[in-house]
């Protein structure tokens, strides 16, 4: 989210549309180990257990952007608004054995406080969304520093909702397991940044740019996590209370740009570069392990920016 230009002051477009085109991959730690398969082997008496660590990887997906723009008279103070929408899944599965020398655990708590070790499953799969909703507002000025370079100092408030749904089953002797999760995240805070340009050459009304966006926010986060477990005769629903913690976010763009100016006195701009989220301690679902989890998501991918100011 740049404003894309060193502001000529004899010309002054107020209002600025763009939208953004995302392609990102989001990964996440604990999404790496959502099951364990283990398989014992005999050879000359003695047993050999080879344990598999199941993988859960998001996909490549798309996503959007928005934006609209106001830059005000006095002093060329700018103020934008930006809605950002992801969403994303990732699935995998431990294929069924059906030997009493294979057998498949999943990590989360459900299934191990009902079963504990006697859990006896021959495979198991996994589906994990995640719908990443975000606004922000900023108030910046573009300041340049010379004919080549400008910056862009902003702050403003950023606030939205991160949802993670996973739903998780596990292949017993007579029956499925089935546990399914929520770690839904909300939050709202300060935010502050520092968007640069720097014009690589011009060829009569066109410029041809490079970028380089950072940003930061400290949010007030709230956590609701669930966790229900159902082997098809019990029920047991993870009692898990709300959580109320700070949530830190960071965030750069690297990229380059072209913008040209139109016979109406418009302006037309375009950029294509590599954008990188990251939220500490974002998903906070608990584990079999009884260890804190803190695990950190990265949104990291492509983004195009096409944006007017009029």
């Amino acid at each position: 989210m740049q404003k894309m230009e060193a502001v000529d002051a004899s010309c002054c477009q107020n209002w600025d549309l763009s939208g953004e085109f995302l392609i990102w991959f989001a990964s996440e730690q604990p999404s790496s180990n959502w099951a364990n398969g283990t398989t014992t082997t005999i050879k000359n008496l003695n047993f050999t257990d080879n344990v598999d660590i199941a993988i859960a990887s998001f996909d490549w997906d798309y996503g959007f952007r928005v934006g609209l723009g106001h830059t005000m008279e006095h002093d060329r103070w700018d103020t934008q608004f930006y809605w950002a929408w992801f969403r994303t899944t990732a699935e995998s599965r431990i294929p069924t054995v059906n030997s009493l020398l294979n057998t498949v655990y999943l990590e989360f708590d459900g299934s191990f406080f009902l079963h504990g070790d006697d859990l006896d499953g021959k495979g198991a799969r996994i589906n994990w969304s995640l719908l990443f909703n975000m606004l922000d507002w900023e108030l910046g000025r573009s300041c340049p520093i010379s004919q080549a370079l400008s910056m862009r100092p902003f702050i403003g408030i950023k606030g939205g909702w991160i949802h993670q749904n996973i739903l998780a089953k596990v292949d017993l002797i007579t029956s499925i397991g089935t546990e399914k999760l929520e770690n839904h995240f909300w939050g709202i805070g300060p935010s502050g940044g520092l968007n640069t340009t720097w014009t690589m050459g011009r060829v009569s009304s066109h410029s041809f740019n490079l970028f380089g966006d950072f940003s930061t926010a400290t949010m007030w986060g709230n956590w609701h996590v669930t966790d229900v477990y159902n082997n098809g005769s019990d029920v047991l629903p993870v009692k898990i209370d709300m959580t109320s913690l700070g949530s830190l976010m960071l965030r750069g763009f690297l990229g380059i740009g072209w913008d040209t100016y139109t016979c109406g006195g418009y302006r037309i701009a375009a950029t294509l570069g590599y954008e990188m989220q990251i939220w500490f301690n974002q998903l906070r679902i608990p584990t079999l392990q009884q260890l804190p989890l803190h695990g950190d998501l990265t949104l990291q991918g492509g983004t195009f920016n096409a944006r007017l100011d009029f």
